[in-house]
């Protein structure tokens, strides 16, 4: 079996044993793993391939040792390699050609770009031994790959500087109350909210890009709720070479066909005659105005009665509103030289009970999360949420805001308790330290709110600076 194969099957039979630590601590120093290890080794190093009979034969702790050999040849044919050798260059080929090491089976084998911060010892789970990854076949048919090693799509990935520290530039672009929030009944009689952008928002589009190239920025961030069709197309005609590498323009009721929609169709429509779409993020190319991925929100979010004045919707009834969207089903995954990317629209951040198991099975290295909520406080949910994903997975997270709700927060005075307005954090990086509990946390706001207007502002740069695999 050729290597990506080969840890797939041997992963699989080793996984069904369910090994603890401690078993997989004990086998590790076992001289049955160490000739297994060789075997392997040397099968490879003669002709590429694991014979499939010695898998089939190979008890737990053999194949712990054919896994190591198996890894360790797949590390070296990562796109993020240099090895050379004809079986790293065959490895390599598969992965651009594919997005994966295997071919003949299921699911996926990937490289791993992360490790967690939670302090370890020793591996606590088989998915915490190798530098290479199972996924299984039913997270990677709930995913989308868009894999930017690939040769026809190598030119909209991001370019990574020697060192590995890539510029994030974040501006908030809607001002206090041009993000528009409206109650809307169902045919079914279902009570929801809908959330569009103010129209004059597509006039800002060319002041934005221009501050995002003064910036020096190559990943460049726009909030949830901030985007149409128009507006995404006055953003696409101002992509240009010398803009950021990549543009998070947003989102919002984007039509067309896109890679990575995953939101059907049915034709949804309210008693006063709007059609509901899918909440969709779209990631663009700076240079060339390609969209390179769109994520379709999930999760939608619950307003609840006592809350409808905070989101600008004290007129509506006292009833519980959901987020009038059609739901995405599946999650766009992006292998790219700035890792394994993912964007969580707002409320699929705070999802993680339900999507935890797969970020982490499928190793993703950065989560972008656009939001519109109000000012951005340390310790909420959406720092929470990001924590958990650093500590448990090695994600780094990025959340971004707008103003559209408000562009203070209130916070204590450390030295008289008194309540005081700080401006509002839009830009939070959430990032983890190995071997912590803690992670870093890098929040941004403007540090020039008092003396702008809303608009200036909704148009001011927050800067922050990722560190790439």
């Amino acid at each position: 079996m050729e290597p990506g194969d080969a840890f797939a099957e041997a992963y699989d039979r080793l996984s069904a044993e369910s090994p603890v630590s401690g078993e997989l601590q004990k086998w590790s120093s076992d001289p049955g793993r160490d000739a297994a290890f060789a075997d392997a080794r040397d099968q490879i190093k003669n002709t590429g391939m694991v014979d499939a009979a010695t898998i089939a034969a190979a008890a737990p702790v053999q194949l712990l040792g054919i896994l190591s050999a198996l890894d360790k040849a797949l590390q070296r044919g990562t796109p993020m390699s240099f090895a050379t050798d004809p079986l790293s260059m065959t490895l390599r080929g598969q992965f651009l050609r594919t997005g994966r090491f295997n071919s003949t089976t299921e699911g996926a084998v990937l490289p791993r770009y992360v490790e967690a911060g939670r302090p370890r010892a020793t591996s606590a789970a088989l998915d915490e031994v190798f530098h290479t990854i199972r996924v299984s076949t039913s997270t990677w048919r709930r995913c989308t790959q868009i894999n930017l090693h690939a040769t026809t799509l190598q030119r909209f990935d991001i370019t990574v500087a020697a060192g590995g520290l890539v510029p994030v530039a974040q501006i908030p672009f809607a001002a206090p109350g041009e993000i528009k929030l409206a109650h809307e009944t169902t045919a079914a009689g279902v009570d929801i909210y809908t959330c569009t952008p103010d129209p004059t928002l597509e006039r800002r589009v060319k002041k934005a890009m221009e501050a995002f190239r003064d910036s020096g920025a190559q990943i460049a961030l726009v909030p949830e709720a901030t985007l149409d069709d128009a507006i995404l197309a006055s953003w696409q005609a101002t992509c240009a070479p010398g803009g950021p590498d990549w543009v998070l323009v947003g989102t919002g009721n984007v039509t067309g066909t896109h890679p990575g929609v995953s939101a059907p169709t049915p034709g949804v429509v309210t008693a006063s005659g709007v059609t509901l779409g899918p909440n969709r993020a779209v990631l663009l190319d700076g240079r060339s105005g390609t969209v390179i991925a769109v994520q379709d929100k999930r999760h939608g979010f619950t307003i609840l009665p006592d809350y409808r004045a905070s989101y600008g919707l004290g007129t509506a009834p006292e009833v519980i509103l959901d987020e009038g969207m059609i739901q995405g089903k599946k999650l766009t995954v992006i292998e790219s030289r700035a890792g394994r990317v993912a964007i969580l629209v707002c409320e699929d951040l705070d999802h993680l009970t339900q999507d935890g198991a797969m970020l982490r099975e499928l190793g993703v290295s950065l989560v972008l999360a656009p939001i519109v909520a109000p000012p951005i406080i340390a310790y909420r949910w959406q720092h929470q949420a990001s924590n958990s994903l650093a500590k448990d997975i090695g994600s780094t997270v990025i959340t971004i805001n707008s103003l559209a709700l408000g562009r203070d927060e209130e916070q204590e005075d450390p030295k008289t308790g008194d309540k005081v307005k700080v401006p509002a954090t839009t830009l939070m990086v959430v990032t983890p330290i190995a071997n912590e509990y803690t992670t870093d946390l890098d929040a941004v706001s403007n540090p020039l709110r008092r003396s702008q207007g809303p608009v200036t502002d909704a148009l001011s740069v927050r800067t922050s600076n990722l560190r790439t695999p």
